[in-house]
C-alpha cells in the first residue's frame, strides 16, 4: 500500500499560495546571530500554508542571517500542495500534528516510526522505531524515560524534526446566543457540539448551530479514509467511537458507546460493555430518522477489522492505531470475565461492570435482537493484543476508528477493489461526492452512530441533524437540533462574522487581537497536545538527507521569535510529545549552525 499511503500522506502535508525569495549573503546584524559567511548561501524552500505564513516568513528571515537563500512557498489549496508534495520541490514543511487522546505513541509512531501511516517524509531509523515500539508496551509513568530517549533521537541526535512551538487551543463564541459554559474544549479532543447550548434553550430546535473550520474541499467522509482538519470535526460528531476522552483528556466511557471497559491483567485483554441506547440514523427527505437499528458488538467488530486492514479502502489511516491488535471478538460466556482481574486492582472484570451496568448482568449475548441493559442482557466485545498496550483505550477515542454500520457500509463497497480504485467511476462509502448538493453522484445513504448525521455538503457548508436515536432522554443527547459548520480559509473573514453575529463558533488561529475587544465575543481557552513542527524531505535524492545540514537549520531557528509573532497564544515546545514531561528544553545557537553548515559545505567539495 505504498501508493496508498503517499496518497495520504499528500493530503495531510501543510501548503503553500505564492513564492518570495529572500537572497543575499548572511549577515550577523545582532547579538545571537549567525557569524558572516562569504561562501555562496544555501538555497531551502520552505512549504506551508497560509495561516502558517507569519511563520514562514520569521523562519526566512533567521534561516538567511544563518547561511541560506530562502523560498517560501504558500499554495492556496490542497490540490496544489498535494502536486508540490508529490513532485519533492520543497526542503522543510510545516505541518501542525494534535495528538488525540493525548497518547504518547499516537504523537510519534504515525510521524516517526518506519511504518507509520503519516511518515511522509519519510524517516527510516530503526533505533527510533524500536523505542517507539517499547514505550508502546509500557504503562503511561514507566514510559517517561523511554518516550525521553524517543525525543532525544528524533530531535537533537538525528534532527528528523524541528518544532516550532506548542498551540494553545481557543474557542469564540457570540456569548450573546451561545452560553459559554456548555463549549466543550478539550486539549486533544475534538468538539462535540452536542454539548452547547443556547443561552436561550428555546431557540434550540428552531436556530441552526453555526461554527467555521478553515480547512475546506474535504475528500472524503469515511471514518478510516484520511483523518485530517477537513473532515475531523465531521466525522467526531457523526460517528461514536468505542471509548472518549473527557476535556482533561481523561480516557472515559461516557459519549461513548461504552457503559464500561476494563483492562485485563497484563495489558494485553481489553473489554468493552457496550449501550443499548444508541441507534444509527439515516437520511430522508432532507432530515435525520432514527432507523431504529441499534449499533452493536457486531458493528464494532466489524468497524474495529476494517480500520486495522491497511488494504481496506483507499487511503486507509486507521490501521496503524491497531497495529497491535491481535483479535477482536464478542464475549459470551460470563465466567471469563470472573476468572480475569481488572488490571491493577483485586476486582474482577466481570464485577466491575456489574457495577457500571443498570440491572445486575443476567446474560452476554452476541444476538443484536437479544440486548436489553434493564433486563440485565449485555454485550460485551474483547479486544486482544499480540504485546501489551495500555494505550490501546486511548486510540480507540479517535474520530479515524467511529463506528459504522456493517451491513451499509459492506453492501455499498462491495466488488470495489481498494488498490484499483477509480473515483471517477467507482463509488465507495462515504465518497464526497454522494454528499455533495447538486453532485451527480449525489445519493446520500449513509447511516450515521453519532449525535449527528450529516445531511449534506457544498461548496460553503456541512449541514448536519440532530440523531433522533442518539442516547435519547439522556444528558448525551444534542441540546441542539441542527448544525452547520461554514468552510472558509480566511480566518479574518471569519473573525468579522463572529463579531457581526453571522456564526456561532469560530477556533481562532493565528492573530486574532481582534476578538479579544469584541463585547459579544467569549474566548475559552485549554491548553492542548498541538504541537506546530518542521519536517524535512527525505525523499531520495534530497540534499536534506544530510544530518549536518538538518542540524544547520536546527540551531538557525530561535522558538522565541516564533512565539512573539503568535501574541502569546503559543508556548515553547520540543517535541509532539507534550505529555511527556522529558525536561529537554529548545535553544537556538547560532555557532553551531554556522559549524554544521561548514560540515555540509566541506562535504561538497
Amino acid at each position: 500500500m505504498k501508493s496508498t499511503r503517499k496518497a495520504l500522506a499528500l493530503l495531510l502535508c501543510a501548503a503553500m499560495v505564492m513564492s518570495c525569495t529572500a537572497c543575499g549573503r548572511a549577515r550577523a546584524e545582532k547579538p545571537g546571530t549567525a557569524t558572516k559567511t562569504e561562501e555562496a548561501p544555501i538555497p531551502l524552500t520552505i512549504l506551508t500554508r497560509p495561516n502558517f505564513e507569519l511563520e514562514a516568513n520569521t523562519l526566512r528571515d533567521q534561516l538567511t542571517k544563518a547561511g541560506f537563500e530562502v523560498t517560501v512557498n504558500v499554495q492556496p489549496d490542497r490540490a496544489s500542495s498535494m502536486a508540490v508534495q508529490e513532485s519533492g520541490k520543497y526542503d522543510i514543511n510545516i505541518l501542525n500534528w494534535l495528538t488525540d487522546a493525548g497518547a504518547p505513541d499516537y504523537a510519534v509512531r504515525q510521524l516517526y516510526h518506519n511504518d507509520g501511516s503519516y511518515n511522509m517524509w519519510p524517516i527510516k531509523d530503526d533505533e527510533l522505531s524500536a523505542l517507539i515500539d517499547e514505550a508502546a508496551q509500557l504503562t503511561f509513568e514507566d514510559s517517561i524515560p523511554v518516550y525521553t530517549k524517543i525525543e532525544n533521537r528524533m530531535v537533537d541526535e538525528m534532527c528528523w524534526t524541528i518544532p516550532l512551538y506548542n498551540r494553545t487551543r481557543f474557542v469564540a463564541v457570540n456569548k450573546d446566543v451561545v452560553d459559554p459554559n456548555t463549549i466543550f474544549c478539550g486539549g486533544s479532543t475534538p468538539r462535540f457540539f452536542g454539548m452547547s447550548q443556547y443561552v436561550d434553550k428555546s431557540l434550540s430546535e428552531t436556530r441552526p448551530y453555526v461554527a467555521v473550520q478553515f480547512d475546506p474541499n474535504p475528500p472524503n467522509f469515511d471514518p478510516i479514509r484520511t483523518e485530517e482538519g477537513s473532515t475531523f470535526w465531521m466525522k467526531a460528531n457523526s460517528y461514536i467511537s468505542l471509548t472518549a476522552c473527557n476535556a482533561n483528556d481523561e480516557v472515559v466511557p461516557e459519549y461513548s458507546l461504552s457503559r464500561a471497559f476494563a483492562i485485563g491483567e497484563g495489558n494485553s485483554t481489553f473489554y468493552f460493555m457496550l449501550r443499548d441506547n444508541v441507534n444509527f440514523a439515516k437520511v430522508e427527505d432532507n432530515k435525520a430518522v432514527d432507523t431504529g437499528v441499534l449499533v452493536s458488538a457486531e458493528d464494532v467488530v466489524y468497524t474495529l477489522e476494517r480500520a486495522k486492514d491497511p488494504d481496506a479502502v483507499p487511503l486507509n489511516s486507521g490501521y496503524t492505531n491497531l497495529e497491535s491488535v491481535d483479535t477482536i471478538g464478542i464475549v459470551t460466556d460470563m465466567e471469563e470475565l470472573k476468572n480475569i482481574k481488572v488490571s491493577g486492582s483485586s476486582q474482577s472484570v466481570f464485577d466491575y461492570f456489574n457495577e457500571k451496568a443498570p440491572a445486575p448482568i443476567t446474560k452476554l449475548t452476541e444476538e443484536t435482537s437479544e440486548v436489553d441493559n434493564a433486563a440485565g442482557v449485555c454485550q460485551v466485545v474483547k479486544i486482544t493484543t499480540f504485546k501489551p498496550t495500555p494505550q490501546l483505550v486511548n486510540f480507540l477515542t479517535i474520530s479515524t476508528l467511529g463506528i459504522v454500520c456493517k451491513d451499509v457500509v459492506s453492501s455499498l463497497n462491495e466488488g470495489v477493489d481498494a488498490n484499483n480504485y477509480d473515483p471517477a467511476k467507482d463509488v465507495l462509502y462515504g465518497d464526497v461526492n454522494t454528499l455533495k448538493e447538486g453532485s451527480a453522484q449525489f445519493n446520500n445513504n449513509n447511516w450515521f452512530s453519532g449525535p449527528y448525521a450529516m445531511l449534506y455538503i457544498n461548496d460553503y457548508e456541512m449541514v448536519f441533524d440532530r440523531n433522533p436515536g442518539f442516547m435519547p432522554d439522556t444528558e448525551w443527547a444534542p441540546n441542539i437540533k441542527n448544525l452547520h459548520i461554514k468552510m472558509m480559509s480566511d480566518m479574518n473573514t471569519a473573525y468579522s462574522a463572529l463579531r457581526s453575529g453571522e456564526i456561532d463558533d469560530c477556533m481562532p488561529e493565528g492573530n486574532w487581537g481582534s476578538l479579544k475587544e469584541a463585547p459579544n465575543v467569549a474566548i475559552i481557552d485549554k491548553e492542548s497536545t498541538s504541537v506546530t513542527t518542521l519536517f524535512f524531505n527525505l525523499m531520495e535524492g534530497s540534499k536534506m538527507n544530510d544530518i549536518n545540514l538538518r542540524q544547520a537549520v536546527r540551531y538557525a531557528i530561535n522558538q522565541d521569535d516564533i512565539i512573539a509573532i503568535k501574541e502569546g497564544t503559543v508556548t515553547r515546545s520540543h517535541s509532539t510529545l507534550t505529555m511527556i514531561p522529558t525536561g529537554n528544553e529548545w535553544n537556538a545557537d547560532p555557532a553551531k549552525s554556522a559549524e554544521y553548515l561548514q560540515k555540509y559545505r566541506d562535504s561538497l567539495k
